[in-house]
């Protein structure tokens, strides 16, 4: 047990070591609201979230634009190191605002936001999630939320099949969603500042989802969570 003990701590004290930075010694860590993500683990009823290690973010303060941060660990709950050797500097009481996923063709306060006209159960579009904190005693600790919302669709290989002629079989299939609202990304920017979405070309209220894992020509069921930009109460999707 003592043993074990002087193992964990040591272990503990060398991931301080590495997780402070070297340059500053300004601490950001990060966790993600229930309704946020950066991928889903799902279990029955409930959906897990949690970054992944090596996962970037890119912070901004009145005085600094786009600094790359990366994560240090999988979980609800991680540490981040600055990427380069200018990060945020460490002033108490600035406000710092931070995005998922870093994006080096970021203009201004505008990142490009993910592609989501056309993705697939084997290539998802990636979450975009946002946060604001304040640096208090030398730390940041953000709490990011989403930008998309996300439709969580259970569906079986039956549904296709039942609609096809005799002796049909079927080799790919997939989803197509309509809204009379926006409801895709082909090329669109999120203000990091004011928190806005600005399409720079029409996006319109239409999707594909292609579900590339499942058999058509046998009983499977799927589940999907599909990224869909935020729709105006009682919107028919």
């Amino acid at each position: 047990y003592i043993a074990l003990g002087l193992f964990l701590l040591s272990a503990a004290s060398c991931t301080d070591e590495v997780l402070v930075n070297e340059y500053n010694g300004l601490r950001v860590s990060a966790g993600i609201t229930a309704e946020s993500r950066t991928s889903f683990i799902d279990d029955g009823e409930w959906t897990h979230t949690h970054w992944v290690a090596n996962d970037q973010i890119g912070l901004y303060s009145d005085s600094e634009s786009n600094v790359a941060y990366r994560a240090a660990s999988d979980g609800a709950y991680s540490e981040f190191t600055a990427t380069s050797i200018n990060p945020i500097a460490p002033e108490e009481g600035k406000k710092v605002r931070a995005y998922y996923p870093y994006s080096d063709k970021a203009q201004g306060n505008k990142i490009p936001l993910p592609y989501t006209i056309a993705t697939s159960s084997a290539e998802p579009a990636a979450a975009f999630l946002y946060s604001e904190a304040t640096i208090e005693n030398n730390a940041l600790n953000f709490k990011f939320k989403h930008v998309y919302s996300y439709l969580k669709v259970t569906i079986s290989s039956k549904q296709f099949k039942n609609g096809l002629p005799a002796g049909c079989t079927l080799k790919d299939g997939g989803l197509y969603l309509l809204s009379d609202n926006p409801i895709s990304v082909y090329d669109a920017t999120f203000n990091i500042k004011t928190q806005e979405i600005t399409h720079n070309k029409t996006d319109n209220g239409r999707m594909f989802f292609y579900l590339d894992d499942m058999n058509f020509n046998e009983d499977e069921t799927r589940t999907s969570l599909i990224p869909i930009l935020p729709q105006p109460a009682n919107t028919p999707v």
